[in-house]
């Protein structure tokens, strides 16, 4: 279960979205309630395979790190915050050096694009995948992530744990 609370300037919660994902049932249940609990949007998906959501992305993909580092690609459901349901897929993009400082850290970089069958080549080419950024060691901590800040027309953001540059090999 995820749940977003969006607060007025003085702490008072003005609006409350829960996603409830029930893997017994197959379900994912949305609702949208106002500051007073009033239900203003309820929305039922069926849950056929693994789906994440904004929230518990970078969470959601670490254990399948190990597979993506052994050529695997990883397909899932995403929950946007529309909300829809949009198929992804997830693979190893690269294995990075990044820099915080005079520190470096070696990293898995993965790229999650859509998964859309046949036009994954169309979109490959226009469409920018997201980036997120693990430590090579495990735990394999989430790094950065690169991509839309909450889905289609958000703005396209870069958040670091640390302020964390490609460090170039050669230096």
């Amino acid at each position: 279960q995820t749940t977003f609370t969006i607060r007025g300037k003085k702490g008072q919660k003005l609006f409350i979205c829960k996603n409830e994902y029930d893997y017994d049932k197959k379900t994912i249940l949305v609702t949208s309630t106002d500051e007073n609990g009033k239900i203003h949007k309820n929305f039922k998906f069926s849950l056929e395979i693994p789906t994440t959501d904004y929230a518990t992305l970078v969470y959601f993909l670490k254990p399948f790190l190990k597979d993506m580092t052994a050529g695997k690609t990883i397909r899932f459901n995403f929950l946007s915050s529309e909300p829809g349901i949009y198929k992804l897929k997830a693979q190893l993009e690269a294995k990075e050096a990044l820099g915080a400082g005079s520190q470096q850290i070696e990293t898995i970089k993965i790229a999650i694009r859509p998964d859309m069958g046949a036009f994954n080549i169309i979109l490959d080419r226009f469409v920018p995948p997201t980036l997120l950024w693990y430590s090579q060691e495990s735990p394999h901590t989430w790094l950065k992530y690169e991509g839309l800040e909450s889905g289609r027309g958000s703005a396209h953001i870069t958040t670091t744990v640390k302020q964390m540059v490609p460090v170039s090999r050669n230096e």
